[in-house]
C-alpha cells in the first residue's frame, strides 16, 4: 500500500524533538515538504532541518508560541507563502505543567498557573487547528492528526488542568470532524501512551517506568519511533475514511 506522501506539504507543531522529531522524519523520509515549529530551542530546530535537508527534504523551521494564538496564523501563512497549500497539520506542541505543580490537586494549586495551562494547551491548540482548517476547506482536501493522552479520558491526580484541556480538545475535535467531514478533510487522535522521549527519561524514575512496562501487554513502553508510522497512515491518502477517532499506541496499555 501506497501511503502517497510525496510532496505533501505538512506542518508539525513542536515537531523538533521526541515524538515530533520522529513524526517529521518519517514524513520527509515519505517525501513530505515539512514544517517544523519551535518554541525555545530554536538549535535543536535547526539541526534537525539541516540535517533532513541533507538527506534531500524540503524542509522550513518556523518560531511558534502556543500561548499566543495569532502565532498560529502566522505559521500557516508561512507555509501558505512558501508551498502554496497544507495538506497535513500534525499538532503535537503541547505546555507541560511546570514541575512545582505538576502534582498538586485543584484545591492547592495557583489559579493562575492552572488557568495558564489551560489557555495555552486549549486555546493554542484551537487556534492552530481553526487556521490550518481554514486552508483545507478551501482545498477541498486535507489530514489533521491531534496528540492526545489517556490522561484526557482516565484523569490523573494532580493533573486537572492538563486533563481538562486535553479533555476539552476532544470535545473540540468531536464537533470538527462534522464541520470538516464533508470536505475530505480528516481529524484523528493518537495518544502515544507514556513514551520514552528524551524528557520523559529525565523526568521519570526508573521505577515508574517498569512498573508502567509492566502494566502493558508487550512487556515495554512505547518509543518515538513506534507513533510515527500510525501518524503517518492516518495524515495521508490511504486513509481515506478514518475520521473522529482515537487510536493508542501504548503496547495495549491504555
Amino acid at each position: 500500500m501506497d501511503i502517497e506522501l510525496k510532496n505533501q506539504v505538512v506542518l508539525i507543531t513542536g515537531g523538533a524533538g521526541g515524538i515530533g522529531a520522529a513524526i517529521s522524519k518519517a514524513f520527509s523520509e515519505g517525501g513530505a515538504k515539512v514544517a517544523i515549529t519551535y518554541h525555545s530551542d530554536k538549535a535543536a530546530a535547526d539541526a534537525l532541518a539541516d540535517d533532513l535537508s541533507k538527506a534531500g527534504s524540503d524542509v522550513m523551521v518556523l518560531a511558534y508560541n502556543m500561548g499566543e494564538p495569532a502565532q498560529a496564523a502566522s505559521a500557516v501563512d508561512e507555509v501558505m507563502a512558501k508551498w502554496g497549500r497544507l495538506d497535513v497539520l500534525v499538532a503535537n506542541a503541547v505546555n507541560w505543567p511546570i514541575l512545582s505543580s505538576e502534582h498538586q490537586n485543584l484545591v492547592d494549586v495557583e489559579w493562575q498557573e492552572w488557568s495558564r495551562l489551560i489557555n495555552i494547551n486549549l486555546y493554542g491548540t484551537a487556534a492552530m487547528l481553526q487556521q490550518a482548517a481554514r486552508q483545507m476547506l478551501k482545498q477541498e482536501y486535507g489530514r489533521i492528526v491531534v496528540m492526545s493522552t489517556e490522561v484526557a479520558i482516565n484523569g490523573r491526580a494532580g493533573a486537572t488542568a492538563y486533563s481538562t484541556a486535553k479533555a476539552a480538545i476532544h470535545g473540540l475535535v468531536a464537533s470538527l470532524r462534522w464541520e470538516l467531514g464533508p470536505h475530505n478533510v480528516l481529524i484523528n487522535f493518537v495518544s502515544p501512551g507514556f513514551n520514552m522521549t528524551p524528557k520523559n527519561l529525565q523526568r521519570f524514575p526508573d521505577v515508574l517506568r517498569e512498573r508502567i512496562a509492566a502494566q502493558a501487554p508487550t512487556g515495554r513502553l512505547s518509543v518515538p519511533e513506534d507513533v510515527a508510522p500510525t501518524v503517518l497512515y492516518l495524515a495521508s491518502k490511504a486513509n481515506r475514511h478514518i475520521t473522529g477517532e482515537f487510536i493508542s499506541v501504548s503496547g495495549g496499555a491504555n
